[in-house]
């Protein structure tokens, strides 16, 4: 039984993402923002996971029953989310930014498109050579995972303190170097949190602006969903 189908089976549907119609006019319009970039956190040259959690369990002092409630949320609703994202982006099969900035950069895959191709809107900026700050993922554009994926943790932690006003501190790095986590970024809201992943995800190159705002809807929606459903009080 594959997972649709079992949740189907158990009475569950979660929503899908908007059809992104509009994405590729907000792309022309906003194209040239794509100008900066991020790096992965990671530390011993392995990806940095799990800081913001453990962060919060210390510095809330949360109780055993607590903390472990919260990582279970944080984890399981984040999986949920990128379960959902995943299968929007292969229904959608959409186009990633070096796509149609760059036509020359397309290889012949399943994905429909070959090299020299033209997505047929004037609009579009083009540039021969031109390559996103992050490497592009090897998957569809539509909607973005990171928007989804830290949507779905900002609604875990909206949710779990009965608050908007969640007080994040998360920790990066300045430079790009791999392990350096002594930069830190503070988010005073949920909203500021998501607002964010928006911004950062187009000014990588990564992501049109509309996929990265459905992917955070999507996120929000399932996180709600699955706190809801499967986080119910104990009493």
């Amino acid at each position: 039984m594959s997972i649709d189908e079992k949740l189907l089976a158990l009475g569950i549907n979660l929503p899908a993402a908007a059809a992104p119609a509009a994405a590729y006019v907000m792309y022309a319009q906003s194209g040239n923002q794509m100008f900066l970039s991020g790096h992965i956190a990671k530390k011993d040259g392995k990806p940095w996971v799990g800081q913001l959690g453990r962060d919060l369990v210390t510095q809330r002092a949360l109780t055993l029953l607590d903390s472990a409630r919260l990582l279970a949320m944080i984890n399981m609703v984040a999986a949920d989310a990128q379960i959902n994202v995943f299968h929007a982006k292969y229904e959608t099969l959409f186009w990633r930014p070096v796509t149609v900035i760059d036509p020359t950069s397309v290889v012949n895959d399943w994905c429909d498109a070959v090299p020299g191709y033209d997505d047929n809107n004037d609009a579009t900026f083009e540039e021969l050579g031109w390559r996103p700050l992050l490497a592009t993922p090897n998957q569809p554009e539509y909607p973005g995972a990171h928007g989804s994926i830290t949507s779905a943790i900002a609604e875990v932690l909206s949710e779990f303190f009965g608050t908007d006003a969640i007080g994040v501190t998360i920790h990066g790095s300045a430079d790009g170097t791999a392990g350096n986590l002594s930069i830190t970024r503070y988010y005073a809201t949920a909203a500021d949190l998501r607002e964010e992943i928006v911004n950062a995800r187009l000014w990588a190159g990564l992501h049109y602006r509309g996929s990265t705002e459905a992917a955070v809807a999507l996120g929000a929606k399932v996180a709600h969903y699955a706190l809801h459903h499967g986080f119910k009080p104990a009493n």
